[in-house]
């Protein structure tokens, strides 16, 4: 009997052994699969503005500038320093963070899938994540989106385990938390109300110690934020301001039903951008119900916290597709379980093994999502627009070319000592961080709404974007140079005795004897 106990014992033993071993070449896997599809695909150049903010941060940090931009993502920039000593680019160095991260998620995202739902919702998931058009981009390009993702998954796993009654993940989650607040402040404000409800019970001493290890990490970012940016009163006015002037009211300046519908669009679009043909999951109430009654209550309360902060505080804020990525992860495990459900009705139906409608159905939607970014167009519809541009490969390739062309364009024709160069949009940072040789180089971010009036020495003035050429005053005669590319560079040469008045909606050229004597006057 003993030896028979013991045997079994062993037995149980092994297979715990392989279960694990399992578990972790799966996670394995999934991360060297994100990074196998990643590496073929990385931007080159700077994608967005914000990229060139972060890149400038590297340079210098310092808020009031916008380098980077508020809150100033310290934890994010002081680690893209440290990659950066290895790569010696500030591009390939935010890029590789945004491969890491995306490929760590992937394995998270697996392990928390199973411990929620098994196996095999899991595996279903977490090929939704490696193949979604959203996160493979934000895995390509120098923003931190992925990183949001990353920290979604990890911190939700953590207070799972809590939720769960594994206690030790109290504290792990709030330090998790803190760290995630230096790297994008936002993922703090909607993950913690999920720490909370998981956590609540636990004893007041571990609160409160929690609480004093939140505070101690947020200030290792924090106060070097402020420091950095000239102190406490000028860095809090600089987050103030930002706090005040975000939104997409004023961003496009809609009001009313005319912005809950833009904010609507926006969510729907970009989720969609995220899942493709997985959001017809959403459609299949059948489903919903059998996954609802196979789940247990509280498993599904853990989804909705988890989700409902971060998509009401986004649905408030979206403006690019990144944005949607910290809510996105609950909805690939919502999606796997869907999938499940329908294989199990279809086999019912229809005969066949479960597994082989489960496989089908996953196959399908992995292949959609890897059409969609290998192969949409950029714009979609052929439209320009914040909604038709699609986090595709060709959006990143047609970004590259779009930057490369132009740089070197200018660097041969235009002699740095006396040619501005300007931008706008998507654009409107990048000639400050890849021309930085030419004249006034912050002058895209100092532009006000009142006219300022260049230095005589400034005899060319470059229009790095086709837009911009919309703001040139009536009667400025503007100069084209075709580019390799087909498009056209539009620039404008100043007269003897002419100097640049620049606004942010205005170009104009200006007799200089007259700003002198409206100097002089003022």
């Amino acid at each position: 009997m003993l030896h028979e106990a013991a045997g079994e014992v062993s037995q149980n033993a092994r297979a715990a052994a392989l279960r694990r071993r399992s578990v972790l070449l799966w996670a394995v896997g999934l991360a060297l699969l994100v990074l196998a599809t990643r590496v073929l695909f990385r931007a080159g150049w700077l994608y967005h503005w914000d990229s060139v903010n972060y890149a400038l941060g590297m340079q210098h940090f310092d808020m009031r500038l916008h380098q980077p931009h508020p809150p100033g993502y310290f934890f994010y920039i002081a680690l893209a320093d440290v990659v950066d000593l290895l790569v010696g680019d500030a591009n390939a160095s935010l890029v590789w963070l945004s491969v890491a991260f995306s490929a760590v998620g992937a394995a998270l995202l697996f392990l928390l899938g199973r411990e929620m739902s098994g196996v095999r919702v899991a595996v279903i998931a977490a090929l939704l994540y490696v193949s979604s058009p959203n996160i493979w981009f934000h895995g390509e390009v120098a923003l931190p989106r992925s990183i949001e993702a990353f920290f979604s998954i990890a911190i939700a796993l953590m207070c799972y385990r809590l939720m769960r009654g594994d206690a030790r993940y109290f504290l792990p989650a709030a330090l998790m938390l803190a760290v995630a607040g230096g790297f994008r402040q936002q993922v703090l404000i909607f993950l913690l109300p999920l720490w909370v409800w998981a956590g609540w019970g636990q004893p007041l001493r571990r609160w409160v110690a929690a609480a004093a290890l939140g505070v101690g990490v947020t200030l290792l970012w924090l106060l070097p934020t402020f420091a950095l940016s000239g102190g406490f009163e000028s860095g809090a006015g600089v987050m103030t301001y930002l706090w005040s002037q975000g939104g997409l009211s004023s961003e496009t300046g809609a009001t009313g039903l005319a912005l809950v519908a833009l904010k609507i669009a926006r969510v729907g679009v970009y989720t969609f951008y995220g899942l493709t043909l997985g959001v017809l999951a959403f459609l299949y109430v059948p489903a919903w119900r059998r996954a609802w009654r196979a789940r247990r209550t509280r498993n599904s309360l853990f989804l909705l916290i988890w989700l409902t902060p971060a998509l009401l505080v986004t649905f408030n804020w979206v403006e690019q597709p990144g944005h949607v990525l910290v809510f996105v992860p609950p909805l690939f495990l919502l999606v796997g379980e869907v999938v499940m459900q329908v294989g199990q009705a279809a086999a019912s139906r229809w005969r066949g093994a479960p597994a082989t409608w489960t496989g089908a159905l996953t196959a399908v939607l992995v292949v959609a999502n890897v059409a969609f970014f290998l192969f949409a167009p950029s714009p979609l519809l052929g439209r320009e627009g914040t909604l038709t541009i699609p986090p595709a490969a060709q959006t990143i390739a047609a970004r590259d070319g779009f930057l490369s062309t132009r740089v070197a364009t200018i660097r041969a024709t235009f002699a740095p000592e006396t040619t501005t160069v300007i931008g706008s949009g998507h654009y409107f940072r990048h000639p400050d961080y890849y021309l930085p040789d030419y004249q006034y180089p912050a002058l895209n971010a100092d532009l006000t709404g009142t006219l300022m009036y260049l230095p005589e020495h400034v005899d060319t003035l470059v229009l790095f974007t086709d837009d911009l050429r919309d703001q040139v005053a009536e009667g400025v005669p503007v100069a084209s140079l075709a580019l390799a590319d087909g498009a056209t560079l539009h620039y404008i040469e100043a007269g003897a005795g002419q100097v640049f008045g620049l606004s942010e909606t205005t170009i104009t050229l200006a007799d200089a004897d007259d700003t002198k004597d409206a100097a002089n006057d003022a």
